[in-house]
């Protein structure tokens, strides 16, 4: 049950960037693909499917990659909060805090969260690369 509270703060805070730049990209479709699809009178599934998707895709994954280290920063808030059954980097980082001698275990527990954010960040930035270097020209 704990584990579904923290999932959803999780998601709830990595979430907006993922919608907000499909959204993004699903309105800056070029209009002359989208008077081209209208001249040939191709159905609104098959504009979305064939025009809108593809030209949404880097803005898409450009919301994944900054909900990716959005995530690890919403598992550290939800772990401040919601500390019953497993214990994560949130809850470590929150005790230590509260005792002035384990500072350095404080600090270790904050950058180990900090470079985990990062190397996410890469990681999807990598697979971003690779998913749509055949669709599109790299700006």
């Amino acid at each position: 049950e704990e584990l579904g509270v923290r999932l959803v703060v999780t998601v709830l805070i990595a979430i907006f960037p993922v919608i907000t730049n499909t959204l993004f990209g699903l309105q800056s479709t070029d209009q002359m693909h989208h008077d081209l699809f209208t001249l040939n009178h191709v159905s609104r599934r098959t504009r979305l499917w064939r025009l809108e998707l593809p030209s949404a895709l880097p803005s898409l994954m450009t919301g994944i990659r900054i909900a990716s280290g959005s995530a690890v920063i919403g598992s550290v808030v939800a772990d401040f909060f919601f500390v019953k059954g497993e214990k994560g980097i949130g809850y470590y980082i929150r005790t230590r805090q509260q005792k002035s001698i384990e500072r350095p275990e404080m600090f270790a527990g904050t950058i180990t969260a900090s470079i985990f954010g990062v190397l996410m960040f890469l990681l999807v930035g990598w697979v971003t690369t690779r998913a749509i270097r055949d669709w599109h020209d790299n700006d």
